[in-house]
């Protein structure tokens, strides 16, 4: 048997545009789920994320997708939550 355990990035890479295609983005700006501009979200990719153009996958795909939605998570506007919501959730009263 001849062969290797390295797939080809080429083949089976993917860019964070190409994954955000296929499987959606955490949070984008033409949504309006941030309050950044459109140049600052851009930069906020590239400097939080990283490797946003690099064909990634595997391990290093994984770890692209936890800091997006780590940057998303910090970027995205808090809904406004009543204290009734707050009580119901936690069962007050039982």
């Amino acid at each position: 048997f001849q062969g290797t355990i390295q797939a080809p990035q080429s083949r089976y890479g993917e860019t964070l545009e190409s994954e955000q295609l296929k499987g959606g983005a955490f949070l984008t700006h033409a949504d309006g789920g941030t309050s950044l501009s459109p140049e600052a979200f851009r930069r906020a990719l590239e400097l939080e994320v990283g490797h946003t153009t690099h064909r990634l996958y595997g391990g290093a795909q994984y770890h692209r997708a936890l800091r997006e939605f780590s940057m998303a998570v910090r970027y995205m506007p808090t809904p406004e939550v009543t204290e009734d919501e707050i009580a119901n959730a936690a069962g007050v009263g039982d």
